[in-house]
């Protein structure tokens, strides 16, 4: 991919996840029990320039953990500067002026994400499932991940899974 491609993309994928987590549900089966309780249905507006409305369920607030997850089953491909590359943006996008978009994700009191520090990654080289990664596969691949590196779900740590290059991923399973 060229460079100049890379960061918008990359960019665009971290705010949907960040939007994803904010307003959808938690990766992980535990990560799920860490929230649970924690959603009200209170809808709370922001102001009439803000693009976003609060709907009243958790929000990443303060620092945030990233971690990624590299599954790479043996003989995928993968660019040899991709991780590295990845690591990279999530050891130095913390505190920077880009990373101050995510105040459009505030709650009702007005707390939003203000800085991300890398968490730690791990690289999995198991074979995936089937042809296709399904969403409960990525979540079972999270899971295997906090319990394999001793890692502990929160509302203030975000899970990635990182695929190999051409590797379908599905939002749900097939009915």
């Amino acid at each position: 991919m060229k460079r100049s491609v890379f960061w918008p993309l990359l960019i665009s994928c971290l705010a949907f996840i960040l939007l994803a987590l904010t307003l959808l549900h938690p990766l992980s089966a535990s990560a799920s029990s860490v929230l649970a309780g924690r959603t009200t249905h209170r809808q709370v507006s922001l102001s009439s320039g803000s693009n976003l409305s609060y709907h009243g369920g958790p929000v990443m607030v303060g620092t945030v953990k990233t971690y990624a997850i590299f599954w790479e089953p043996t003989g995928s491909y993968v660019s040899p500067t991709y991780n590295s590359l990845i690591l990279r943006y999530f050891q130095d996008v913390g505190g920077t002026p880009l990373y101050h978009n995510n105040s459009q994700y505030a709650n009702s009191h007005n707390k939003h994400p203000v800085t991300s520090t890398l968490g730690g990654s791990w690289l999995d080289t198991r074979p995936y499932p089937g042809p296709k990664l399904m969403e409960t596969d990525i979540q079972q691949e999270v899971t295997l991940a906090l319990q394999t590196n001793g890692w502990t779900p929160s509302i203030h740590k975000l899970f990635i899974v990182f695929a190999a290059k051409g590797e379908i991923m599905c939002t749900s399973q097939p009915g």
